[in-house]
């Protein structure tokens, strides 16, 4: 519930859990006591603010530089790569580099699905394609085309 005369909260930001409780702290600005508590409060919020917008900084420049250093950034190892024994460096298949350098030659005249179905007229197949297996896909989505597309850039 809102105080009278306290000065308005901003937007709840979903990323900062702790922003609604400090707000919920706020008085009502009628003595010079409740403003000094407000300005200290107001103060905290954006000392939090700061922190937490240079930690999501640093994580994403983290993020990057593992990816310059061709390390694993979570989620399954893209299209193009394997795993190195030591379960997060990125090494190269060829195989998959040469189908990946296929579409990036195809890409400007084609659409991501006519780049699919020349693959599968090549018979250049997905990574989990199983011949034994009929319900294994045996074409490239579109959106896996746009995923090798997006990777390599």
């Amino acid at each position: 519930m809102k105080a009278p005369n306290a000065e308005a909260p901003e937007p709840s930001d979903a990323t900062s859990p702790w922003r609604d409780d400090l707000l919920a702290l706020l008085k009502p600005n009628n003595t010079e006591h409740a403003r000094g508590f407000n300005d200290g409060i107001h103060a905290a919020l954006e000392l939090l603010t700061r922190h937490e917008q240079d930690r999501q900084l640093r994580s994403k420049s983290a993020l990057k530089q593992r990816k310059v250093d061709g390390k694993k950034n979570g989620g399954d190892v893209p299209y193009g790569y394997r795993l190195a024994d030591d379960g997060e460096t990125l090494l190269e298949r060829l195989d998959e580099q040469k189908v990946i350098a296929k579409v990036r030659k195809l890409r400007p005249n084609h659409s991501l699905r006519a780049i699919a179905r020349k693959l599968k007229e090549e018979r250049l197949f997905p990574r989990n394609y199983d011949p034994k297996n009929p319900k294994s896909p045996r074409e490239f989505q579109a959106v896996q085309i746009q995923r090798m597309l997006d990777e390599t850039k």
